[in-house]
């Protein structure tokens, strides 16, 4: 009898631990400002009409970017993104382009009933995540045809990529 009073208490005391907890405020993780920390990513593109496939690599050149998610439902994102984007068939390097995106975007935010984080800025595919103090921004483009033309003819360009973009708050 001793040992079922003792079960009880303890059943009862985490029930009531975890029922009187604070609900975490969602909001509250994103809210604050964001300095870019690093870019990565990659994937294929594949020109059809030429039957030449290569891998493309993204790597973070320098990058000067901050996002500032503020309480009020604005979100700004300012600086310059800078990343390298190498293009690879059979393993050998065929073509590397250094490309700089100023950006100057201010916009709103919200959290939908799934907790999960929407702005206009970063359009749909996105996926936020965090680990610690890094909020990751996981961005999976669709495989994509580019109308691409020369002299009248589809080249039929696909390409599919993953990048993901960790922030860390400053």
């Amino acid at each position: 009898m001793k040992y079922i009073n003792l079960l009880s208490i303890v059943l009862i005391s985490s029930f009531l631990f975890t029922s009187c907890q604070k609900k975490e405020n969602v909001e509250e993780r994103y809210v604050g400002q964001w300095t870019l920390e690093d870019i990565s990513g990659g994937g294929t593109a594949s020109l059809e009409s030429q039957g030449i496939m290569m891998d493309i690599i993204l790597k973070n050149s320098s990058s000067e970017a901050a996002i500032d998610i503020r309480e009020n439902g604005e979100v700004a994102f300012r600086g310059i993104v800078s990343i390298t984007e190498e293009f690879y068939t059979e393993d050998k390097l065929v073509h590397s382009e250094e490309l700089e995106m100023p950006h100057d975007d201010v916009g709103t935010w919200t959290i939908d009933g799934a907790d999960a984080f929407n702005s206009e800025i970063f359009g749909d595919s996105r996926n936020f995540r965090f680990e610690g103090e890094k909020l990751i921004v996981t961005d999976m483009l669709p495989l994509e045809t580019l109308d691409l033309t020369e002299a009248g003819v589809d080249l039929g360009l696909d390409i599919s990529l993953t990048m993901e973009v960790v922030y860390i708050r400053s």
